[in-house]
């Protein structure tokens, strides 16, 4: 009897193949009963009985061929390529040769590629050489040439962007005051897990740099003149309410000086102690020209008379003592409005 075909790795027969030997198998356990080799060609022949038996041999052939037959070979992938791994270097500055070779290994545990050295100018001159290659600099507070802490101000002054880890033995009494710079700092002794949290925190992203705040607007320029202290100190509180940038005077030998500076409003007492206010804003009318551009009096003459004769001295508005508040910040923005843009001519 032939030997049961099997699917190995070194068969290539066809399913055809299979299912014709397998049918063999079949009629020489059924004693030979369809004949010699050509029995699959009488299913199509004359005797009823042989054709039925033909029939249901060939079928049970061909579904075992199914189970049998060789798996289509299926092409191997290339496994995918790991992601390259993040650039690794790390700068270790230690003067304890046992202790730098123990965080020599757990850095290379982690993964980092750590150069050691052994004073603060030798890490100094290797960051500065590395010339942006260095990813980490693990820096010992306590080194046998200088501080570690001005090394840290070294390095920062080499390198605004510089990442340090401080690693020290002091406490936090002794690092309290301290100028660390914002680096974080890990204790010894540490375990692994303490290592890799704070190389994490290290080389945390730097946060973001909010937006420029945007242009302030050009403040208001005001001159106060006034020789009453309540009433000055009034109209300057009122003034600066509304963001006016306010400059305040109680005579007129003060007042002077002031009317060549570009002033957008002037609040001008009528009766002053040394002149007359009436005077005071003709002189400024008549000086450089748009150097002052709104003039409002101010004083306890509310005649019909009065009122035009500030204006017509060169005044723009006219509020008559005393008076609610409430008018005094309407007449202030009538002022505003006749104005404009700060600081136009």
């Amino acid at each position: 009897m032939d030997e049961t075909p099997h699917s190995d790795s070194g068969s290539a027969a066809p399913r055809e193949e299979i299912s014709r030997r397998l049918a063999h198998q079949l009629n020489n356990l059924l004693g030979g009963i369809l004949g010699g080799a050509d029995f699959l060609s009488r299913r199509s022949g004359s005797d009823p009985e042989v054709r039925h038996w033909a029939s249901l041999i060939a079928d049970a052939a061909g579904r075992a061929s199914e189970l049998l037959a060789p798996a289509p070979a299926i092409s191997a992938r290339p496994p995918e390529a790991a992601p390259p791994a993040a650039p690794g270097r790390v700068l270790l500055i230690e003067d304890d040769p046992s202790f730098a070779q123990v965080l020599s290994a757990m850095l290379g545990e982690l993964g980092y590629e750590p150069e050691c050295a052994a004073t603060g100018a030798d890490g100094l001159s290797r960051y500065i050489r590395a010339a942006g290659t260095i990813r980490l600099v693990v820096l010992d507070a306590l080194l046998p040439d200088e501080s570690g802490l001005r090394t840290l101000a070294a390095l920062r002054e080499a390198d605004a962007g510089v990442r340090i880890l401080l690693c020290t033995g002091l406490d936090d009494a002794a690092l309290a005051g301290k100028d660390l710079g914002g680096c974080p700092v890990i204790k010894k002794p540490f375990r692994m897990a303490d290592l890799a949290r704070a190389v994490a925190l290290a080389l945390r992203p730097a946060p973001v740099a909010p937006p420029p705040p945007p242009l302030a607007e050009a403040a208001r320029r005001a001159l106060v003149v006034e020789d009453e202290p309540v009433m000055r100190n009034l109209l300057v509180r009122t003034l600066a309410e509304t963001s006016w940038e306010v400059t305040a005077v109680c005579a007129g030998a003060e007042a002077r000086p002031r009317f060549s500076d570009p002033f957008d409003l002037v609040l001008l007492d009528w009766n002053l102690p040394d002149a007359s206010g009436l005077d005071l804003c003709r002189e400024a009318r008549a000086g450089e020209a748009g150097s002052i551009r709104h003039i409002l009096m101010i004083t306890a003459m509310s005649a019909a008379e009065d009122r035009e004769r500030a204006l017509g001295a060169g005044a723009d508005d006219y509020l008559g003592k005393p008076f609610p508040l409430d008018l005094l910040r309407v007449r202030l923005a009538v002022a505003e409005k006749a104005i404009g843009d700060p600081g136009a001519g």
